[in-house]
């Protein structure tokens, strides 16, 4: 069986993509440039935003103002965008009055998300501030990773965006996502576990459809086909499911996925795990890891590789996994990249 990749939001951050908890921080930048025009001036991603776009990003720190703040949004106090997104998601099944009948908080958290980390990369100062930038595109560290990975690799990953099938395009190789339940006889399996920026789902049919193929923008699709079914006209929704409310006994092809991760790991003969941090709210993932590495016969000692310059990640590995699977390597993604390249593997 191959080797499995399983990539966290760090091997996507190292590309300036916005970890989950500055996500609201650069929404808001975006809305304070828009009124000095500034940031739209020297960002053409931004100056394409539509009004619509931007109605359902104030909505958010709107939303944020009033359920969190007693009217007036703080900005020097914003919730983790995890919490706002479970407490929403718990609202509107509850029917709460949290959430007005006519606002759908989920969809307008969405659409933040895809702008901020379509059009937004994040740079650190001498002491580590973060500043968000508009006006350069990403260095993808995935294009010198699938140069040189093994051809029968298998990546998992809890990434909504694009930067890997990115790269794999531009290596001139193909991808699939498993959402039948299956490995591909050719091209690399991509498993995302928390949806993906190009996935919409009818409820009515119960399957999820992947958009642009071509995976040319990271921009939120708002073409036709992206809002209504394709065989019965049903509203189309986003698939991007926050950790804390992986729901995936609701989405049949989303279950497939997971399944697939799970037969994945269990007959993997190697495992590397990068910038991926296994969250507490990440339960799911933690007893998926943790259930299919109890099956796997293959992995022997130091078999699992963990790249993270924190300490403190590779020893929560090693408490969850067992000190004697684990292989550390207490660097970056890039730093990796190099190591792989040096010892020709």
């Amino acid at each position: 069986m191959a080797k499995v990749y399983f990539l966290g939001a760090g091997a996507s951050h190292e590309a300036g993509v916005p970890l989950s908890n500055q996500i609201l921080a650069a929404g808001l930048q975006i809305l304070e440039g828009l009124s000095s025009r500034q940031i739209v001036e020297s960002s053409s991603y931004l100056s394409a935003l539509s009004d619509q776009d931007l109605e359902l990003i104030s909505s958010v720190y709107d939303w944020i103002g009033r359920v969190f703040h007693g009217g007036k949004l703080d900005t020097s106090h914003l919730p983790p965008l995890d919490i706002i997104w479970g407490l929403a998601d718990i609202a509107i099944s509850r029917k709460s009055k949290l959430v007005p009948k006519d606002f759908d908080i989920s969809e307008a958290l969405i659409n933040l998300i895809q702008h901020v980390v379509a059009g937004c990369r994040v740079i650190y100062d001498q002491e580590g501030k973060p500043t968000y930038d508009f006006s350069t595109r990403y260095d993808n560290p995935f294009t010198r990773f699938v140069d040189i990975v093994e051809e029968d690799a298998i990546f998992i990953t809890t990434n909504y965006d694009l930067l890997l099938e990115r790269a794999i395009k531009e290596a001139g190789k193909d991808f699939w996502y498993g959402l039948e339940g299956n490995i591909p006889p050719s091209g690399y399996s991509v498993i995302k576990l928390h949806g993906s920026f190009n996935w919409r789902y009818c409820p009515e049919c119960d399957e999820i459809y992947v958009l642009d193929r071509s995976l040319q923008d990271d921009k939120p699709i708002h073409s036709p086909n992206a809002r209504t079914c394709p065989r019965d006209g049903s509203d189309l929704h986003a698939v991007m499911i926050p950790p804390s409310l992986v729901q995936i006994n609701m989405i049949r092809s989303l279950q497939n996925v997971w399944k697939l991760a799970h037969n994945a790991i269990r007959m993997a003969d190697g495992i590397a795990i990068i910038g991926y941090s296994m969250p507490d709210a990440d339960l799911e993932i933690i007893y998926l890891l943790r259930h299919a590495m109890c099956l796997n016969k293959r992995i022997s000692k130091g078999g699992i590789e963990v790249v993270d310059s924190r300490p403190e990640t590779i020893d929560r590995y090693k408490d969850l996994l067992g000190p004697h699977l684990i292989s550390e390597y207490p660097m970056s993604f890039a730093e990796y990249l190099e190591v792989r390249r040096e010892r020709g593997s």
